[in-house]
């Protein structure tokens, strides 16, 4: 194996407890177990795409790294069930509308119904984007994190390219992130609440 592999891996298997705090997390909003295990995979991809993708000469940490591809990789599954379930929808309300013969059930049961419901909700509800919150509410706190935990940016770089201080753009670095916290929280909070 390449050197870049042998690195590559072991960076993965430090970070499997990430992998597993988002399934441990989110395992239980999914309905069937077929899909569990497809979002076990998913996330297992997405952390070795973490790895090959991270380098050393990066401003951030490979942990932050992997957390970024973990979440979005989550969001992601989500939005693409609901879609599924939605084109499903379609799918049989135009086998109902034309009675031509569509390769669908047209009598959708009970279960598939409550799964496509629950997906719906949790979407909506549980899967809080922090970045895009950050951007409408705070768009100056949300550029630096941007430039820094994304792009790679030093904070020296950021600062030359906005034209502010380089305290300034630390200030808003760390607001942004304390931002983030409190919506990820506040997402957590509504998601017990709806529980209830």
């Amino acid at each position: 194996m390449s050197p870049e592999l042998i690195e590559a891996r072991q960076r993965f298997e430090s970070s499997l407890r990430q992998a597993y705090w988002f399934f441990r997390r989110y395992r239980e909003k999914i309905p069937n177990q077929a899909d569990v295990d497809d979002y076990k995979q998913s996330l297992l991809l997405a952390l070795w795409r973490a790895a090959l993708d991270w380098r050393e000469d990066r401003a951030v940490s490979f942990n932050t790294c992997a957390f970024a591809y973990l979440h979005t990789d989550t969001r992601t599954f989500f939005r693409n069930r609901v879609r599924r379930f939605e084109r499903e929808k379609a799918r049989r309300l135009e086998y109902e509308l034309s009675g031509d013969t569509v390769d669908v059930d047209p009598s959708p049961g009970p279960a598939d119904l409550a799964e496509a419901a629950d997906y719906r909700e949790w979407a909506k509800v549980a899967v809080v984007d922090p970045m895009a919150e950050l951007a409408s509410n705070y768009p100056s706190y949300h550029s630096a994190v941007e430039c820094f935990y994304l792009k790679g940016m030093t904070q020296r770089s950021i600062s030359q390219a906005a034209g502010v201080a380089e305290s300034n753009v630390h200030m808003r670095i760390r607001r942004g992130l304390e931002k983030m916290r409190k919506y990820v929280k506040n997402a957590e909070i509504r998601e017990s609440v709806s529980r209830c």
